[in-house]
């Protein structure tokens, strides 16, 4: 009877210091467990911070061109490109067919008060009444995005255009100086497709002589 006391006792020991084996592993398994998903956690996160400044370019059937990402500020550059080429044209160039629907497409890219005092000068200046009733055209063309300013709403830009006005005469070429802070909206199709708005926007035109190198700035 005393030898299966002494047994059970030593039963209970083993099974008592197994117990504590098996918490230890189980802490240690928990540990280890802990340690691999705060370890991918970081590695996620550096990953994420690597790449949420890149925009990956795919075609219309999800592929990816190129196999590499664009720089997020090479993009918006791009498109304030494209933006500064819109505005050029529709807002300078009209036939007389096309002075209405342009200058409706206009009000989509650039502040209405602002077109106002660019078409007023147009209308003051005959050159809507030039277009309509000898049929004069004018064309006006982005020519360079010569200044970007970073502002907290957008950006601040400076570019220019060629303004061609075609008559029975000739043509005509003036640059046009234009500025303005161009702030992030939302896209539409097929009015603003690039997501930027001028505010602010004024313009400046310089009368290019090519005969002799005669400028003339206003």
């Amino acid at each position: 009877m005393k030898m299966d006391i002494k047994n059970m006792v030593r039963d209970f020991a083993s099974l008592g210091e197994a117990k504590k084996r098996s918490s230890v592993y189980v802490k240690a398994v928990s540990l280890l467990c802990a340690a691999i998903v705060a370890l991918v956690l970081f590695f996620m996160n550096m990953t994420v911070r690597g790449v949420t400044d890149r925009i990956l370019v795919v075609n219309t059937g999800g592929e990816f061109l190129q196999l590499k990402s664009m720089e997020t500020d090479k993009l918006y550059e791009t498109l304030l490109k494209a933006h500064c080429n819109a505005v050029a044209y529709y807002v300078n160039s009209f036939d007389r067919m096309s002075i209405s629907g342009n200058q409706a497409q206009a009000v989509f890219l650039v502040e209405k008060s602002e077109l106002n005092a660019i078409w007023n000068k147009y209308l003051n200046d005959r050159a809507y009444a030039d277009a309509a009733d000898r049929g004069v055209i004018y064309k006006c063309v982005f020519e360079k995005l010569h200044r970007v300013g970073i502002r907290d709403d957008g950006y601040n830009v400076l570019f220019t255009s060629i303004l061609s006005i075609h008559d029975a005469g000739g043509v005509k070429r003036i640059r046009i100086y234009s500025r303005g802070d161009a702030i992030r909206t939302t896209p539409s199709y097929p009015e603003n497709v690039t997501g930027f708005f001028f505010r602010n926007y004024t313009q400046e035109y310089e009368l290019l002589d090519s005969s002799d190198g005669n400028k003339e700035r206003n």
